[in-house]
């Protein structure tokens, strides 16, 4: 708790510039930043899988449940298989995501103030980097509601006859938590709140996450950079910030006294051209306390 007090009084603003398009690791950052890297060269792959999947076994599932046979069954599951191995290492990658996650805040989180951002960027980049993959991710599941469909059905196999999970390396237990993961509506941000809220009971994150969310605002406000795809990124870290920020603390992200200049950042993002039509969206419907009554009406009206 004395971090996040430290946080809240310290007298500077909590904006820092970070160099996103030319940054290296310092020394201090390098261990962090090498271990951090074998999970996010992986990210490209993942994210290529998921949005390359397509829904084509519809009709081999209804003929399953309809005919109510083994060998419409085992149609059905020899079918459905590469995609049941496919969620399966999505959420075995959403663990190695929240580790990271939480690995890098932890080092952002070792000094009581926006500084550590400065002193940190090689840091601060990975985590916005990290962020970035989360939102397209969850953006990509969206459209994808037959992966869920999918591995309903697979679980509906398991619960008749386990030796079906025991062809995918499943069993009844195993499928369990990965279901919850993909009902979630942004699966990867959710697993990634669960833990960072597990992992800081003391939310000692809270400061970091607010000044990734204050410094990417202030960055654009000021047009630090002339490059869309690093404005974006900047637009991408801010949503996620905020959104991670009002699930791991109580009170949430969505009020005017807090760390984060909710209004700015609200009304950037809802001015900013073109449109962040899904970013605005993250907002409204993935983060905890927008929409609830305590949050003021002035704030949900900025996003309309």
């Amino acid at each position: 708790m004395g971090q996040l007090i430290s946080w809240l009084t310290h007298k500077e603003p909590q904006a820092a510039i970070i160099d996103f398009e030319n940054v290296q690791p310092t020394a201090d950052e390098m261990e962090i930043w090498n271990e951090v890297r074998t999970v996010l060269d992986q990210c490209p792959v993942v994210l290529r899988n998921l949005q390359s999947y397509n829904d084509t076994n519809g009709d081999v599932i209804r003929a399953a449940l309809q005919q109510n046979t083994d060998d419409a069954r085992d149609r059905a599951l020899e079918a459905i298989g590469p995609s049941i191995k496919l969620v399966k290492q999505f959420y075995e990658f959403s663990k190695q995501i929240d580790r990271i996650v939480e690995m890098l805040l932890r080092k952002l989180s070792e000094n009581a103030d926006s500084r550590s951002l400065q002193g940190l960027q090689a840091i601060v980049k990975q985590l916005a980097d990290t962020f970035d993959f989360i939102l397209e991710f969850d953006g990509a599941k969206m459209s994808k509601p037959a992966i869920q469909n999918e591995f309903s059905f697979f679980r509906r196999l398991i619960s008749r006859d386990p030796s079906t999970g025991a062809r995918m390396g499943l069993t009844d237990r195993d499928a369990y938590p990965i279901s919850m993961f993909l009902a979630q509506g942004a699966p990867l941000m959710h697993s990634v709140a669960e833990h960072v809220g597990q992992a800081d009971p003391h939310q000692q994150f809270a400061g970091p996450l607010a000044a990734m969310a204050n410094s990417c605002r202030h960055m654009l406000s000021s047009h630090r950079f002339e490059n869309e795809r690093t404005n974006n990124l900047c637009l991408r870290c801010m949503t996620a910030s905020i959104v991670l920020f009002d699930f791991i603390v109580p009170a949430g992200a969505f009020h005017k006294r807090g760390l984060i200049h909710i209004v700015e950042c609200l009304k950037l993002l809802k001015t900013y051209t073109p449109a962040p039509t899904s970013l605005v969206n993250a907002i409204k419907y993935t983060s905890r306390t927008y929409k609830q009554p305590a949050t003021a009406s002035s704030i949900k009206n900025i996003l309309g």
